[in-house]
Parts: C-alpha cells; structure tokens; sequence
C-alpha cells in the first residue's frame, strides 16, 4: 500500500485518507516547529516558569499553548484520523473482478 495514494480504497476514501494524513503530518510538523524542546515541566519551584529538555525558559502563555496542542492531537486528531483508517477499512474496499 502506497503511502501517497492508499490503494484498495474507492475514489471518495482514497481522497478522504490523503486529507487525513495530511492534517495528522501537519499537527505534528506544527509541534516539532514550535516546541522542539517538549515536554516542558516547571523549572523552579514558586517561579511560574516551565523548561523544555533543551533547559530553555517558556512562559506560562507558551506553557498553555503547548497543552493546547498536546491535548488537541491527542484527543480530537488522532481519535479522528484512526477512526476514519478503521471506517475506511472496513467499509470501502473494492470489490475484486
């Protein structure tokens, strides 16, 4: 199976697969370019400061930001992308002539 062009799929599962991954790559390409340094954790204590494992200081705002991130893929995207793979597997398979 083509990573590019899934094959097996009809036209319309083919096109919805090249979207997903495609959204999938983009989250994570959006998350190795913001935050190369992840996870962060708090750098001292009483100091509202966080550390990636680069030693960098984040602001509480970019702390935020990456938990939105963080949470987004992992609780919207890939629950969605896995899903719609399962769906497309299961139901859209051509039938062989």
């Amino acid at each position: 199976m083509s990573i590019i062009k899934p094959t097996g799929l009809r036209p319309g599962w083919r096109k919805i697969m090249i979207v997903v991954t495609v959204v999938v790559a983009a989250m994570l390409g959006y998350g190795a370019w913001m935050y190369p340094d992840a996870p962060f954790r708090k750098c001292s204590v009483g100091i509202e400061t966080y550390c990636g494992k680069g030693g960098k200081q984040r602001t509480p705002s970019e702390y935020e930001d990456f938990r939105k991130w963080e949470n987004t893929l992992i609780f919207v995207v890939w629950p969605i992308a896995v899903s719609l793979q399962i769906l497309a597997a299961l139901f859209s398979r051509q039938k062989k002539r």
